[in-house]
């Protein structure tokens, strides 16, 4: 038997709290916190892996630390040991370190704001601050002239239009699972080639990366409705925007900026390769969202 319950999306949960802090997942927040030791691993040219790893050690630490657990010292030694081994640092340096990234896990996750949304979200304070500005669309240079669809935007939009009629007709997600595998490789593909022959500027180069995430969230997410590319409910847009975006990516706040541009491009290239016939009606929806989800990027790091 299972159960639906009502979710807040993040965007709601943040507007709950006090400016200066945020909702995070479990996986943004790890990442978070080990950002010194990422920054040490990287002095010391150690594996970006091999320090996440170590980065789970601290937090267990720091974790066992705070809940003043018998645990603690145990993962002490173990830190500093694998901590010593890894850089430069002698045991008295190890354990000092350690220290640090104790009083910044209570820092940033203080003990008086947890448990407010259940265990699958956690509150952060924002370390630093940022001012988040609206995207600069005066910088973006981009060719008007139509560029038509070569053998790989074809073979893109035959393998699209066979994903929507599948989802269209019901079929359990591992009957199509693959061919979703290589639309989310594709589209942003195509896509990128397709800026570099409008001659796009640099500041669209970020672009291609957004598409992926957007096809993860059409295709790869179960919805109460058939969600396509071209099928597309306004309700799900604002869930992309309040919600699943900011779960799932950990980007510089002001790089969250890049979305709402790169999905107008995006339907623009759909409609130049014979995929949709009036962009202008996505176009609008992605508009009406920008505004709200500026506002937004500015209260939660802030």
């Amino acid at each position: 038997m299972t159960e639906t319950v009502y979710r807040p999306g993040i965007a709601e949960m943040d507007f709950a709290l006090p400016r200066g802090f945020r909702v995070v997942g479990p996986a943004q927040a790890a990442y978070e916190y080990s950002k010194p030791l990422l920054k040490l691993a990287e002095e010391y040219d150690t594996d970006f892996h091999k320090a996440l790893e170590i980065g789970q050690l601290f937090w267990n630490y720091s974790v066992a630390r705070a809940g003043d657990s018998p645990e603690a010292a145990k993962v002490k030694k173990i830190i500093v040991k694998s901590l010593s081994k890894s850089t430069k640092l002698d045991k008295r340096e190890a354990e000092a370190f350690l220290n640090v990234m104790a009083e910044r896990y209570t820092f940033l996750f203080p003990p008086e704001m947890k448990d407010r949304f259940g265990p699958f979200f956690m509150i952060m304070r924002n370390e630093t601050p940022a001012e988040v500005k609206p995207f600069d669309y005066s910088k973006i240079q981009i060719s008007g002239d139509p560029v038509p669809p070569r053998d790989g935007d074809i073979e893109m939009v035959r393998k699209i239009n066979q994903l929507d009629r599948r989802k269209e007709s019901f079929e359990e997600y591992d009957e199509w699972e693959n061919l979703f595998h290589e639309l989310i490789e594709l589209c942003p593909e195509r896509f990128s080639k397709w800026l570099q022959e409008k001659k796009a500027s640099d500041e669209m180069f970020f672009f291609p990366h957004c598409i992926h995430v957007y096809i993860s969230f059409i295709y790869g997410y179960m919805h109460e409705d058939v969600v396509t590319l071209k099928r597309l409910p306004k309700i799900y847009v604002r869930e992309f925007f309040e919600d699943h975006l900011l779960r799932k990516e950990n980007v510089e706040p002001q790089e969250y900026t890049n979305w709402p541009p790169a999905l107008k491009y995006f339907y623009v290239f759909l409609h130049e390769m014979d995929y949709i016939e009036d962009p202008g009606r996505y176009i609008s929806r992605f508009d009406g969202f920008e505004r709200p989800f500026l506002a937004h990027l500015q209260k939660r790091f802030g």
